[in-house]
Parts: structure tokens; sequence; C-alpha cells
């Protein structure tokens, strides 16, 4: 199960929080248990909202941890795993150009029949 929420709040801001959940399964004979993440950051639009700046924390509780557990005849066996999903990252994007679809001045395109019509007419 994954989810995420982009938050607005004021001054061009954006608070993005997100999670991950994985239930416990059978592989075999083997048993995997549950384990969750969950991640979060901001987001601010700079420069006429042509520029984002953005940092975001990956598993800020450094919870997604790989547990299974062995019970068959003979064998009791208790497995972990943990590796370090913790990233932090920070980035920038800027949009060049014209913003076309920004405005309601865009011009509309006009289908091939609207446009074969139009030639039409000027014979």
């Amino acid at each position: 199960f994954t989810w995420q929420h982009q938050i607005s709040l004021p001054k061009k801001w954006t608070l993005e929080i997100a999670g991950n959940y994985n239930s416990g399964q059978s592989q075999g004979i083997m048993q995997q248990k549950p384990m969750w993440l969950l991640s979060t950051g901001v987001q601010r639009s700079i420069w006429k909202d042509k520029g984002t700046i953005k940092a975001f924390i990956n598993d800020i509780f450094w919870a997604e941890v790989y547990r299974n557990e062995t019970k068959f005849a003979d064998i009791d066996a208790t497995g972990l795993y943990r590796h370090d999903t913790r990233v932090f990252t920070i980035a920038f994007s800027y949009r060049f150009g014209k913003n076309l679809f920004q405005n309601d001045n865009t011009k509309t395109r006009k289908t091939a029949l609207e446009e074969e019509k139009e030639r039409m007419k000027g014979k």
C-alpha cells in the first residue's frame, strides 16, 4: 500500500508526505513480517513560478526493515536485513521558454475537418 499527499501552504510552499506499507506474507516455508516507511519533504516555487526548490527525506524513521521467520520440522530461523534507506535529496528545477498552457490566451488547435472546411472556402 503506497500513498502520497501534497498540501499547499502559504507563500508558495508545499508540504509532501508519503508512505508505504507491505503486509506480512508467506513465501514457501518462510513468513515475511510487515514493513513500512514514511517520507516527507517541502517545496517552494520561486522566480515567478519558473523555478522550484525541493528538499525531501526518504524513510525518516529508518523503519524499512526486512524481517522473516522460518519454522519447519527441525528448522527454526529468523532473518533481519536492514539497509540504509534514509536519503536526503535537494533538487532545483527551472522551466525555460514560454509556458503556453498557463494563460487563457492559448491558441486552440483546429481539427483536420475544420482546417479542410476553411481551405475549401478559399477556392
